[in-house]
């Protein structure tokens, strides 16, 4: 993900639909991670972080309870970094 984020990304959004589709709960949180991870290590631009953002939204109320103490401790970290940084005047933490 280091050297090409954005190929990276297209990768983990065809993921994401396809664990979204078949009602995988840890594999759509991973898959959520990869995607916004792609778009902080792209330093590219932010324009799509609120579409990811509603997609958490989605995500938490179909699977509202996390898969793993570690999932949850990721997604709400990377939350936090992308409200933080990227999207300031949306509360999703």
């Amino acid at each position: 993900m280091m050297f090409e984020p954005l190929v990276d990304k297209a990768y983990f959004e065809k993921s994401y639909y396809l664990f979204k589709v078949e009602n995988d709960a840890r594999g759509t949180y991973l898959s959520w991670l990869g995607v916004m991870d792609s778009l902080f290590y792209a330093h590219d631009s932010c324009a799509g972080v609120p579409k990811w953002i509603d997609e958490l939204d989605v995500v938490r109320k179909k699977h509202a309870c996390y898969p793993s103490l570690e999932i949850k401790g990721r997604v709400t970290f990377t939350a936090f970094i992308i409200q933080l940084m990227g999207c300031p005047q949306r509360d999703i933490v």
